[in-house]
């Protein structure tokens, strides 16, 4: 079964028409570095990320299921006291999608979390692929090469760190944890923890 959805490169990664816990961005890795990281969600959140220039300084964002029609906006504006941020006089709204990793570098469970429509488009290609199906088997590899407008992603499977025991119990008993303290990617919607609560 294909890890995207069927129509994620239709709609989602379509041209536009004008909280706790750790997050791995692919803008954070260096230029020149690579990031390994494992798959652990069964399918990733799909959505449309929204940046807002909050009214006290700051910016914050919010992701949504479907394109934001303006009433959306408008009340997205109220919810974080804020307005859309505009770049380059075009909106700063970008298909996403957000997915649970464990990041080999940091050893934890994170959140992988995306805009760039090429590199999203890459992860789809190979994990519909049948030879990579079992994502249980496969690392992604991440490679930047570049900075600013210049920046190109490649992406690689490669066999996973997993069959290493220690590695495999260290990944299992984090996700243990992360479940059993309401790991929940929809909470992205709502602007809040995906990490749920640390359990007491």
């Amino acid at each position: 079964m294909p890890f995207f959805s069927k129509d994620f490169t239709a709609t989602a990664l379509a041209p536009s028409e004008g909280s706790g816990g750790a997050y791995l961005n692919p803008s954070s890795i260096k230029d020149g570095s690579s990031c390994r990281f494992a798959i652990l969600s069964e399918s990733p959140l799909e959505g449309v990320e929204l940046w807002f220039n909050k009214n006290d300084g700051g910016m914050t964002k919010r992701i949504t299921p479907s394109w934001p029609d303006p009433d959306l906006i408008a009340d997205l504006e109220k919810q974080v006291n804020g307005t859309l941020t505009v770049r380059d006089g075009k909106p700063a709204i970008k298909s996403c999608s957000a997915f649970f990793v464990w990041n080999y570098d940091n050893e934890r469970v994170e959140v992988f979390s995306a805009n760039q429509k090429t590199l999203l488009a890459e992860i789809e290609r190979l994990t519909s692929d049948e030879d990579y199906q079992d994502l249980s088997q496969w690392d992604l590899k991440i490679t930047r090469r570049g900075t600013g407008t210049d920046t190109k992603y490649s992406v690689d499977m490669v066999p996973t760190r997993r069959s290493n025991t220690a590695v495999a119990k260290a990944v299992i008993n984090a996700w243990d944890a992360a479940c059993t303290a309401g790991a929940d990617l929809e909470a992205l919607y709502e602007g809040g923890n995906p990490f749920g609560k640390p359990s007491k």
